[in-house]
């Protein structure tokens, strides 16, 4: 029942980073614990097949845990991780890359390697979003509490880029001082809905966006001011205009308040341009290692065509453009196809060729042209797809294929044949978010 307390011999990691154990035959998850612990659970929610709760006292502790570095760690839900050293780390999430493949996606025959980690697993985040709110007439601006729209405070997140903490500083100084308020999800008004940051790491430039829920910014040229004064590198500085009462956090209007309206990043030897709404690997590192792995599993010999199906801003493409003969990039986003096209142009790659659609599948009523059609119009073709993104494979593809995708998202819908011969592929983690439970798992055949 609800409140009980049990005692649970922990025996792995859930995909959210909470520990599972079972007591008489019944499928309990602990947050907060760590495989091979003994724990007191407190019941939080009983279901017909399993149950959650709160760790009340460690009764037996693993040897990888430690002490969390996040003053607020445990109130706030950015991070599922810190209590777990960065051993324990690597091999849950290379734990979660076979629960993916063999046991949701029922590929036996993949060979899954070791799990490529990060030299500094610190400060790693290029891109921070953080909600704004007041709680109890505090304003705070930070990460929601697990699993609810409460906003817990960050003062300096160890995960982020420095920069992206400055901003944070800047805009709550700004709040403070001029009185502006933060948009109220129940009553739909107030001005300050989130704060975005975004940093070059291999060029220094840096971005700030304010994303509000009105046109009017009340003091914005003080916003600048206190930003260009505080922040080194700024290039730019963009007002993002979402008026929805929703959850999604940007809207469709976007305005220049300062500067340019994109950032240059550099991954390789390639340089990119990075605007408000695009999509940019958050750990530049572990971007470049993800891609060079994607490049070792291709074996491209400079003949193939290549399909990136939500391409963002090109990277993948642009990466595997200097191994095949032509690169076609998806994606859904407008302006990340005008990013992509322009960082092709910046880059002097011309077999690669951008297309925007309106939609992901041809599962709806809106008129246009979906990310799957046109990724099947391609399928006749003898060529490498990158598939990155949530992408619904139910149709059959028998070309060679190179997998990036979160280990969960869709693998069980991923129906890969080879003219009906067995699936043969190799699989390799790599850990993005250090702290977190998410990362990324690249599988080729």
């Amino acid at each position: 029942l609800v409140r009980d307390k049990i005692t649970l011999k922990v025996t792995g990691l859930g995909s959210s980073g909470e520990g599972v154990g079972k007591t008489d035959g019944f499928t309990v998850f602990a947050h907060g614990a760590l495989a091979d612990e003994t724990v007191e659970v407190e019941l939080e929610q009983v279901k017909k097949n399993y149950a959650s709760g709160k760790v009340t006292a460690i009764l037996e502790a693993s040897p990888e845990r430690v002490e969390p570095l996040c003053p607020v760690y445990e109130a706030c839900g950015g991070c599922q991780l810190q209590h777990l050293n960065y051993t324990g780390q690597l091999k849950a999430k290379e734990q979660q890359v076979r629960d993916a493949l063999f046991r949701i996606g029922h590929l036996q025959e993949v060979k899954v390697l070791p799990i490529i980690g990060e030299e500094d697993p610190w400060h790693y985040r290029n891109k921070m979003q953080f909600p704004v709110a007041f709680e109890n007439g505090i304003l705070e601006i930070g990460c929601y509490a697990a699993a609810t729209h409460k906003v817990v405070g960050v003062e300096n997140c160890l995960i982020q880029k420095q920069r992206n903490n400055d901003i944070i500083a800047v805009v709550r100084q700004w709040m403070r001082q001029y009185e502006i308020s933060a948009y109220d999800e129940k009553t739909g008004k107030g001005v300050v809905r989130h704060v975005m940051g975004r940093v070059g790491v291999n060029t220094g430039e840096v971005m700030a966006v304010i994303i509000t829920a009105g046109y009017d910014i009340p003091h914005g040229k003080e916003l600048v001011k206190m930003l260009r004064d505080a922040v080194p590198g700024l290039k730019s500085v963009v007002q993002n205009i979402n008026k929805k009462q929703t959850n999604i956090v940007m809207g469709n209007k976007t305005r220049l308040l300062y500067g340019k309206t994109t950032i240059k990043d550099r991954l390789g030897t390639l340089k990119f341009n990075i605007s408000a709404q695009s999509f940019f690997q958050v750990n530049s590192a572990q971007a470049e290692k993800l891609y060079n792995k994607a490049i070792e599993f291709a074996a491209l010999s400079g003949g193939e065509t290549v399909v990136d199906c939500y391409c963002g801003t090109g990277t993948i493409s642009l990466y595997l453009a200097k191994h095949a003969q032509k690169v076609y990039g998806i994606e859904i986003i407008a302006s990340a196809i005008e990013d992509a096209k322009r960082n092709a142009e910046d880059n002097r790659c011309d077999n690669a060729e951008f297309i925007y659609c309106n939609k992901a599948t041809d599962n709806t009523d809106s008129a246009g042209t979906s990310v799957q059609s046109t990724f099947f119009k391609f399928t006749g073709c003898k060529n490498l797809t990158v598939i990155d993104g949530n992408f619904d494979g139910k149709n059959k593809v028998s070309q060679i294929i190179t997998l990036i995708n979160c280990p969960n998202a869709n693998i069980d819908n991923v129906n890969i044949s080879n003219a009906g011969n067995a699936l043969s592929a190799t699989a390799a983690g790599i850990n993005f978010l250090r702290n977190c439970s998410h990362f990324n798992v690249r599988n080729a055949k």
